[in-house]
């Protein structure tokens, strides 16, 4: 129970399990106002209820057989009646468990659906955008996440696996490219990284091109959320190797645009390009360096201005066509980024000399 205003806990009370507690989720089971706690127990093969009394005691409701090793599991309405339902994660069976809610406290099987060898973790959220929960797997020695689409009536379709890196042990489902599309990220344990991959909105998924991120020794668990309040969410990894925490700050997407002052040009005239970065609308100014190119030769590296541009001035450049790039470095908070080319012509003066002649 937290201590308002302090930053820190106290313990209010304990409930006692099963054998083997795992994972758990919370919800209203009882739709009473409070909130709930359903824990999965590993060891015996259950669930164990806790229905809250909305002043941090809770009092321990039923029990129920959950399969073979359940060690996640995910809470939301799969049926569309308004009650909460659980997704339980069967690690020793590679099946995911749909148990619908009575909106009593208790809860009944009703379908099971397959996933990838030794799932681990789970996530709920409407994945293409029509109303009913989704579900995503991480299976640990497949190196995949699984994908099940709801169909709003407490069944699943399932759509090809995703490709993480190597042993994904927890899965979390959270808008991290700032689309409005929910995203996939998995705490990879035995490739010390979280793998990201963007959704499209309507189910499928690419890896984020700057994924994989590293992390400390195996991460088990992960958490989403803004930590340095820059509006963009950030990752927070467990490392049962190393035993710490990585915190992966999300860098906002830029655009990076070159101009030139005089294009074409003559031979030996200054010429300036001006590169601006663009970055979400009232967010933080980016910081860096912009390095200018002339084809593959960097030609000069000029510190980003508070206004989002850099300048560079030459008139170094030769006669002829010039594919003129800009490239923003990036920093803590924005990705970097390069700029299309810009051909700059540059011509040669024109003569002025007169021929002299003997008559």
């Amino acid at each position: 129970m937290g201590t308002p205003g302090t930053g820190t806990f106290v313990i209010a009370s304990e409930l006692h399990t099963g054998s083997g507690p795992a994972a758990l989720a919370a919800g209203d089971f009882n739709r009473d106002g409070q909130l709930d706690l359903a824990v999965v127990n590993r060891i015996n093969d259950s669930v164990s209820l806790f229905l809250g009394t909305g002043s941090g005691s809770f009092i321990a409701g039923t029990t129920f057989s959950a399969g073979n090793a359940p060690v996640a599991i995910a809470a939301a309405d799969f049926n569309g009646d308004g009650k909460t339902d659980l997704a339980v994660v069967d690690q020793g069976s590679n099946w995911t468990v749909i148990f619908l809610g009575t909106g009593a406290g208790t809860f009944t099987p009703a379908s099971m659906f397959a996933t990838g060898l030794n799932p681990t973790g789970i996530a709920a959220g409407d994945l293409n955008g029509d109303g009913r929960q989704d579900l995503v797997i991480s299976n640990q020695s497949a190196n995949t996440v699984s994908v099940l689409l709801g169909n709003g009536s407490g069944g699943f379709a399932p759509r090809p696996s995703l490709p993480t890196n190597a042993g994904p042990r927890a899965v979390v489902l959270a808008d991290l490219n700032g689309d409005g599309k929910l995203d996939v990220a998995t705490a990879n344990g035995s490739a010390n990284n979280v793998s990201v991959l963007i959704g499209d909105g309507i189910g499928g998924f690419i890896p984020w091109a700057q994924s994989p991120f590293a992390t400390g020794s195996t991460p088990s668990a992960l958490a989403v959320g803004d930590v340095n309040g820059d509006g963009a969410l950030d990752i927070v990894t467990a490392n049962a190797g190393s035993n710490n925490a990585s915190v992966l700050l999300s860098q906002a997407v830029t655009v990076t645009s070159i101009v030139s002052s005089s294009n074409p040009s003559t031979s030996g005239e200054n010429v300036t390009f001006t590169a601006n970065v663009a970055h979400p609308s009232g967010s933080l100014v980016p910081g860096g360096n912009v390095t200018f190119w002339d084809g593959g030769v960097a030609i000069g590296t000029v510190a980003l201005g508070t206004t989002g541009s850099a300048q560079l001035s030459t008139a170094a450049l030769a006669p002829g066509d010039h594919l003129m790039t800009a490239a923003y470095s990036g920093d803590a908070n924005y990705q970097p980024s390069q700029s299309a080319s810009l051909t700059q012509t540059v011509k040669e003066i024109p003569s002025t000399g007169a021929l002299a002649g003997t008559p």
